[in-house]
């Protein structure tokens, strides 16, 4: 089953990967980089307290580099932080967010550092990331290895029959507050007659599957697809700036945000035929899938 965005192991496997793809390329940036004598001149009887090494100046081609790591680490410490927000132990998620001005100063480059050399900066940008990587791995959640599926409203409306999704392997399919919320919403307030049909079929079917069991528990429909429901609605305080609590699409991916801190040892995917959520959820470093391109649906 291949994915529109690629994503082949755990969520916390994920962010570990893109921990370390930053850490590699602020490595090549401070192998461009120089650090220059002390500003303290022992003669003068004038010693400046703090840091005292200047930076050089970057060549044009290590600058460009030099935005696009600063942009992409301050985006992702934002996600590390969200990702930590509730499911870390509290040692791990203070020790993820102590190492993040660190790793920016020594991206961004400004004024002078406490290093004299390259090789000393190099190793505390290291212990930085080391740090920051064994908080994500500390990580664990209470279902374990597994796949997830997480549908957004336009597909549940498309296909509610669960038993009738096409996976090749075990999954939970979760669905989000956010959706049931939108589905009662259109059901009485869309003003298409056939769409609110369509919402009245898909509401059934879920309560179909409350029926059977503790849908918050999970209700097995086939051999490898259960279904099971969350009810908390997400919370804003810990969640990346870009995202917008009066906009439902964002609503719906700061529950996803949620869920990957949740079962950060799963493969989570967003099933959205969305282009909009595609394209937010690849901006905020979700996974998803096109479940009708990948003949899930």
């Amino acid at each position: 089953m291949g994915l529109i965005f690629c994503f082949v192991t755990s969520y916390k496997g994920f962010f570990a990967e893109r921990l370390e793809r930053l850490r590699s390329g602020v490595i090549t940036l401070l192998d461009s980089s120089k650090i220059g004598p002390s500003i303290n001149d022992r003669s003068s009887g004038v010693i400046f307290i703090g840091a005292s090494y200047p930076w050089g100046t970057l060549s044009p081609e290590a600058q460009v580099l030099q935005s696009t790591l600063y942009n992409e680490y301050k985006k992702l410490a934002e996600i590390g932080k969200s990702f930590l927000s509730d499911r870390a132990l509290p040692q791990n998620k203070d020790r993820f967010i102590r190492e993040c001005d660190p790793i920016l100063e020594l991206t961004k480059q400004e004024h002078c550092t406490w290093y004299k050399n390259i090789g000393e900066a190099k190793k505390a940008l290291n212990e930085s990331f080391n740090k920051q990587v064994e908080a994500v791995n500390s990580m664990h959640g209470k279902l374990g290895s597994g796949m997830v599926l997480i549908p957004d409203t336009n597909v549940i409306i498309r296909s509610p029959h669960f038993h009738m999704y096409k996976v090749k392997e075990k999954c939970t399919i979760l669905m989000q507050p956010t959706v049931l919320a939108e589905l009662d919403s259109l059901k009485v307030f869309h003003r298409n007659e056939n769409v609110r049909k369509k919402v009245s079929a898909a509401i059934k079917e879920l309560k179909y599957l409350r029926s059977k069991g503790q849908i918050a528990d999970g209700v097995k429909v086939t051999e490898n697809v259960t279904v099971c429901a969350r009810a908390i609605e997400p919370r804003f305080d810990n969640k990346p700036s870009w995202l917008d609590p009066q906009n439902k699409d964002d609503r719906f991916l700061a529950s996803c945000f949620e869920v990957s801190s949740e079962f950060p040892d799963s493969e989570i995917s967003i099933l959205t035929l969305d282009f909009n959520v595609q394209n937010k959820a690849e901006i905020s470093l979700l996974p998803f899938i096109d479940p009708e391109e990948q003949g899930i649906i």
